[in-house]
């Protein structure tokens, strides 16, 4: 009798396990990385290494590679102790630009996380504002782009799984927190260690992105086996390639709390107000500027109007239209010339094209220039 209760459990178990591929797959890839007990018992995890950033959408054509900064001092930590779903982070780094740059070629960051408050630290120490909810929202899922962190969220009882597939050699998992962050999970079919993860972002020119952080050159570290390879890209492009030195477990942190100032703060305004002035540099001339460092102008002719330039954001090229629209009475604003594609300039070229604009250019930036319009921007619900 004891046997047949046993073998009618062991069925059950095997069916339960069948029902659910993704939790066998994600329990799998948690001894794979050492055991669930050693990623569940993770309390700060820290990263040091160097490598590159390159600098999206500032390359010399829109075919030629991307210019990029040398990272050096790359160091990342962070702190599980309250909760994943209140987890802190920070990510310090020196970027030097391997390229002619008109501002300081260095740039020390300093950016920060805790829970659903963003903020960076200046180079003086002091703390800046409180950023965007967005910019929270995409630092958080940053947070969740590393292996101990994603089959924390994984493993996290309130997180739902779906959809297990397969795509070449790899094993695929989508994993939605209670927290609202959405993401996938990929696992080597072979190794069953975590290949990479993706998650989805609204980046101004490029409409919705993929965000792909993937894993390799895995080691053991007090018992983990941590990757020492971390590149990151949106969409086809790579962002960040970091060759990882040192992994310390459950280190000293530090302080990583939201000081009271930002903490209470509201977050900054994901569409802040637009100031654009115009100065009518001769007849028919006007220099467009107010906030922000770029310019644009509007030149008159018989019977419509021309703007060179829609830069700097989307927000931004609204005020320009709007601002050219209304200078010259009675004549329709018809066309832009965008000089180039670097992402800075071409910022409004998917709002200016939903305005019936024409858009002049460069021959070589017009193909570019197609699949940016092309590209949709729905933007994430939750944003």
């Amino acid at each position: 009798m004891k046997k047949a209760l046993s073998a009618i459990l062991a069925t059950a178990l095997l069916c339960g396990c069948n029902r659910n591929p993704e939790l066998k797959a994600v329990n799998a890839a948690a001894e794979a990385m050492g055991g669930k007990d050693r990623v569940l018992a993770v309390r700060t995890l820290t990263i040091k290494g160097e490598g590159e950033n390159p600098n999206l959408g500032q390359n010399l054509t829109p075919d030629a590679p991307l210019t990029v900064w040398k990272v050096t001092n790359f160091k990342r930590t962070i702190d599980l102790t309250k909760g994943l779903d209140k987890g802190r982070m920070r990510v310090e780094q020196v970027r030097t630009a391997q390229f002619p740059f008109a501002l300081n070629p260095v740039s020390r960051q300093n950016m920060l996380l805790d829970g659903n408050v963003a903020w960076n630290v200046n180079e003086d120490g002091s703390p800046s504002s409180r950023l965007t909810d967005k910019a929270a929202l995409d630092r958080r899922s940053e947070l969740l782009h590393q292996p101990v962190t994603i089959l924390r969220a994984a493993l996290d009882p309130t997180s739902k799984l779906s959809q297990f597939r397969t795509s070449a050699k790899l094993q695929l998992v989508d994993i939605a927190t209670a927290n609202g962050d959405t993401l996938t999970l990929a696992l080597d079919g072979t190794t069953r260690l975590p290949a990479s993860v993706s998650s989805m972002t609204d980046q101004p020119n490029l409409g919705d992105a993929t965000i792909e952080t993937s894993f390799t050159d895995y080691e053991d570290v007090n018992g983990l086996k941590l990757p020492k390879h971390l590149i990151t890209k949106i969409d086809k492009w790579v962002q960040s390639d970091i060759r990882v030195s040192k992994y310390t477990v459950n280190g000293d942190a530090g302080d990583l709390a939201a000081p009271a100032s930002v903490s209470s703060a509201l977050a900054a305004p994901a569409n802040p107000p637009v100031e654009v002035t115009s100065e009518q540099v001769t007849p028919g001339i006007w220099w467009l500027a107010g906030s922000g460092n770029h310019r644009s102008v509007v030149f008159e002719f018989a019977e419509h109007l021309t703007l060179f330039e829609l830069p700097e954001s989307e927000a931004r090229a609204k005020a320009v239209i709007e601002k050219a629209r209304s200078l010259a009475f009675g004549k329709p604003l018809t066309e832009v010339i965008v000089s180039h594609h670097h992402f800075d300039h071409s910022a409004g070229l998917r709002l200016a094209v939903n305005e019936g604009l024409t858009i002049i250019t460069q021959r070589g930036n017009v193909a570019f220039f197609k699949d940016l319009v092309a590209r949709k921007q729905i933007g994430r619900a939750h944003v």
